[in-house]
């Protein structure tokens, strides 16, 4: 549920939500300084918004971005196309090419 992560309670103007939960997961004892934190999402929250004002999805398909949106889409398609997901049907293909099921089963746990 993204409504209790500090980032997003900082993005929605509720510092003293933020804080809270920034005390909830740290650990006690250590010296965590809560509030510096917060005013580092903060910035880092306005550094965001300058450096997206005036763009949109069609820009990741133009210029240098055009090019990094193709090596992430290369990799994403070469996960899918490697068989990773055959994986998961090992079993079925195993009883296909003649072995018991129960055998088969047993092989599909180690692939």
């Amino acid at each position: 549920m993204p409504t209790d992560r500090p980032q997003w309670l900082v993005r929605s103007n509720r510092l003293e939500d933020a804080k809270h939960s920034l005390s909830r997961l740290t650990s006690r004892g250590t010296d965590f300084n809560a509030d510096e934190a917060i005013q580092l999402m903060r910035h880092t929250n306005e550094v965001e918004k300058e450096l997206t004002a005036g763009t949109s999805y069609w820009d990741c398909f133009k210029g240098v971005d055009l090019h990094r949106t193709e090596i992430v889409c290369v990799a994403w398609v070469i996960q899918v196309t490697c068989g990773g997901p055959m994986s998961g049907y090992s079993a079925y293909f195993f009883t296909r090419a003649g072995l018991p099921p129960t055998r088969a089963y047993d092989l599909s746990a180690y692939v």
